[in-house]
């Protein structure tokens, strides 16, 4: 009889599907490499003449390639004049600055907890899978640590043997660093470059030479602790603006703001400077020039260089992007965002309505006039230079109108901005959104898109299930073409994977600013702040109709938000008092535990401590602040004041650590740790005595100043070892 043979369908059915989803991961890829490439245009700059009777450029959708370092400098200098006389025309607006340094928290629900069965803290970053720089990390068993010009590497775990490994000295100050198996990256700024004005033409409209800091980054061999060896040295002009390691690339920023120069900024590796401009027969370093279909009247030129920092042998790539601004990032897995916030100038919304009125009515001979200065190339004249000649025939016609033709002009100049600005309130500040998408190292600019309003940090923005959220606030603001002048105002944005509008919701905490955000899944969760705290629940589980679900309003304010669980936040902030005259007053620092596992969020439980003046590098830092729940453990370096009498500002009482517990929705304070060389009030405003980090490893807590490294025991914070730094 026949006889079946006996197959095991199960491994088949594993392979099988591993298949489909390894093949369906690179259609994914392949078909976003192609949306980038039919997102960019490839031809190189050239002059786009506007119509006759408009001075206003035609922008496609499209980003634009530079053919060439030569093309790209012939385009600076065609466009340097632009600066000057936008400096001059542009109006005046009122506006209330945000705090561009509070931070809040997204996602993660984990960031520095103990990962794959490690038990040591990670830098808390906000998306998991995509470090970011800090001054310390730890592997679990070494601890690597930054202090001004000195890199340290301290054997850590087991506490008896503690002990600095290697200690190198820098020239220059140290910014952040990573790591990643044996290899460390250590980068920072070597100081300002005073250069010279290239041309007659800087000079002449007073254009600054450039003062960017030359930022370096160097990669060192760490498999012997005890003799790092530098594999990689990479120098920049420019400032550094911010970085991502995602698996073993390193994804660079470098901004060199002003820019005028001719050719590309310096760059240097292996202390051999590279050269960009390619020509036949020489070799050169491959890199594009990207620039948006926008009027300049300013220059930002931003660098993202990717680096493989465990393949010692391959080299860096750098692509570089024209930009007016480079202001916040946002990095996920896959994405790189960058945006900046644009003003709308009403000087050159005004001439071009007038240009559109007025032309019809003028003489044969100004008509003439006006197309030849419309129609004369960029390279005689730049389009700031074009309106402002046509401004002066314009006012010319208009200085001979009599009373009732200026008011009658008026109304129609009025008409015709509102027919072309319906809601211009809203366009006088705007987040322009740049997406860049990343694998492998490879860089890609793809889309971009336009909200109202300006973000305050990364935190404000999230990717989830393919979209795009953010949060932005509309400052106070007035134009002479609106009739009111209107009160500050947040929105919630979302946004596809082409970053076109999918859903909103405006007006949000009427004359109040966004003081942090926390994006969670669905949900989001955002602090506006002017006299009370109100914070709001965003459901965000229709990206076509996010609404609010509700908001808590109480007294003070959270610069920070940290989630405990899915149900629960953790809010980091400000306390404050309102006074009989109306008056809000700061006071002390707050720590906050919200329920929001219904639609309005509840506060379980507040700790206050210290008065006015009190503060922590945690409102502003991210990756000072220290949380695990498996460890119940949240620590905050802190710098406390105590008021007394007439002095409200109040005398520093503690410089350093407050570890605490949550037991039963409620703070509790487990315990201090600070540095301070000796007692007394004088030791306790000395920088170096400050505490910039906690982390741990198993069983013990570290404490890190520029001083010191404190080993103490987490389960009752018992002192077990310090080591001296200086």
């Amino acid at each position: 009889m026949f006889k079946m043979p006996n197959f095991k369908l199960k491994p088949f059915i594993i392979i099988f599907f591993i298949v489909v989803i390894a093949v369906s991961f690179l259609f994914l890829k392949i078909q976003q490499k192609y949306q980038a490439r039919n997102f960019v245009d490839s031809n190189p700059s050239g002059d786009n003449s506007p119509e006759v009777a408009s001075l206003s450029p035609k922008y496609s959708s499209k980003i634009k390639k530079f053919a060439d370092v030569a093309d790209f400098s012939s385009f600076i200098e065609k466009n340097q004049v632009n600066f000057e006389n936008n400096y001059l025309k542009r109006s005046d607006m009122a506006m209330d600055i945000a705090f561009a340094s509070t931070e809040s928290l997204d996602s993660s629900l984990a960031n520095n907890e103990m990962v794959g069965g490690t038990d040591f803290s990670l830098t808390n970053v906000q998306v998991q899978g995509v470090d970011e720089a800090d001054i310390v990390k730890t592997d679990g068993s070494y601890i690597y640590y930054v202090s001004e010009k000195t890199l340290y590497i301290v054997e850590a775990y087991p506490v008896e043997n503690n002990k600095i490994l290697s200690k190198l000295e820098f020239d220059s100050y140290l910014s952040d660093i990573y790591i990643k198996g044996d290899s460390l990256v250590v980068f920072g700024n070597e100081g300002f470059n005073y250069g010279m004005p290239k041309d007659r033409l800087a000079m002449s409209i007073g254009i600054m030479p450039p003062m960017s800091n030359s930022v370096f980054l160097q990669v060192f061999n760490i498999s012997d602790k005890t003799n790092p060896i530098k594999e990689k040295d990479l120098k920049m002009d420019g400032s550094y603006f911010d970085s991502r390691l995602i698996g073993d690339y390193l994804y660079f920023l470098v901004n060199n703001y002003n820019y005028y120069g001719q050719g590309l900024p310096r760059v240097s590796y292996q202390d051999k400077e590279l050269n960009f401009n390619c020509q036949d027969g020489l070799k050169c370093a491959p890199s594009n020039i990207y620039y948006f279909d926008n009027y300049y009247d300013n220059f930002n030129l931003t660098s993202v260089t990717s680096l493989n920092i465990t393949d010692f042998n391959k080299e860096p790539e750098s692509n570089f992007y024209l930009l007016p601004a480079g202001q916040n990032l946002y990095v996920s897995q896959n994405n790189i965002y960058i945006t900046y916030t644009k003003y709308l100038n009403e000087y050159e919304v005004e001439t071009d309505a007038l240009l559109e009125i007025i032309y019809p009515r003028l003489s044969e001979n100004d008509r003439k006039i006006v197309d030849e200065i419309n129609s004369a190339s960029e390279n005689i004249l730049t389009l700031s230079e074009k309106r402002s000649k046509v401004r002066r025939i314009l006012d010319l016609y208009i200085n001979f109108l009599s009373l009732a033709e200026r008011e009658a002009l008026q109304k129609d100049l009025d008409n015709k901005i509102m027919e072309k600005y319906p809601n211009i309130l809203e366009e006088l500040e705007k987040t322009v959104i740049h997406k860049l998408a990343v694998f492998e190292g490879a860089v890609e600019p793809i889309f971009m898109g336009e909200v109202s309003g300006s973000v305050l940090n990364q935190f404000s923005m999230d990717e989830f299930d393919g979209f795009f959220r953010m949060a932005t606030t509309k400052n106070r603001s007035w134009s002479r073409f609106a009739s009111l002048e209107t009160d500050s105002y947040n929105n919630v944005y979302v946004l596809d994977s082409n970053l076109e509008l999918t859903g909103e919701i405006k007006g949000l905490a009427e004359g109040e600013r966004i003081y942090s955000v926390r994006f969670m899944g669905d949900k989001a969760y955002v602090v506006t702040f002017k006299q009370v705290d109100p914070l709001f629940s965003v459901d965000l589980r229709d990206p076509y109709n996010p609404k609010v679900l509700g908001e808590l309003k109480i007294p003070g304010f959270s610069n920070y938000l940290h989630p405990y669980d899915n149900n629960t936040l953790i809010g980091f902030g400000k306390e404050t008092q309102e006074e009989s005259d109306g008056r809000v007053i700061t006071g002390g620092l707050k720590l906050s535990l919200f329920d929001v596992s219904s639609d309005e969020p509840k506060e379980l439980d507040s700790y206050v401590i210290g008065d006015l003046g009190s503060d922590s590098i945690a409102l502003y830092d991210h990756r000072a602040f220290l949380f695990s729940k498996d460890k119940n453990l949240l620590a905050v370096p802190v710098v406390l004041r105590e008021s007394a009498g007439d002095n409200s500002w109040g005398d520093i009482s503690f410089n350093g650590l407050l570890v605490f517990n949550i037991i039963d929705n409620k703070f509790v304070l487990k315990g201090q740790i600070d540095h301070l060389l000796s007692e007394g009030t004088n030791e306790a405003y000395n920088y170096e005595d400050s505490v910039k980090r906690g982390l741990y490893i198993k069983e013990y807590f570290y404490s890190l100043s520029d001083n010191f490294i404190k080993i103490n025991e987490i389960k009752d914070l018992k002192e077990a070892l310090s080591i001296k730094l200086k």
